[in-house]
């Protein structure tokens, strides 16, 4: 029998800028795919009014809100503490470490 709670669940490991420190869990797909969707920022969607930033800080918000810690990260903690090149940074680091998951044993 395979016992699905024997599995070694494997986490990012994540400093913010304030010190929190988090350990993020590996997404469900429909998560992952509901991440993806929002980080997704095409030259057509950059506008004036900041689309490109809310969107890549509701796609941290919702990866980063999924913590071993049990901390809830905004959208608006992550627009009032990160600027665009972490939260660039940080979601290409978390799609890294997702892309990593799959191809490693568990």
């Amino acid at each position: 029998m395979f016992d699905m709670r024997q599995l070694n669940v494997r986490y990012f490991e994540v400093r913010l800028q304030n010190g929190m420190r988090l350990d993020v869990e590996p997404p469900k797909l429909k998560v992952l795919k509901t991440i993806s969707e929002m980080a997704k920022i095409e030259r057509e969607v950059i506008t004036a009014e900041g689309d490109v930033f809310t969107r890549l800080a509701e796609a941290l918000s919702k990866a980063l809100s999924k913590n071993k810690q049990q901390k809830k990260i905004t959208t608006d903690f992550v627009l009032d503490t990160m600027n665009i090149d972490e939260m660039q940074g940080l979601l290409k680091a978390y799609f890294d470490w997702v892309g990593n998951l799959q191809y490693s044993k568990n």
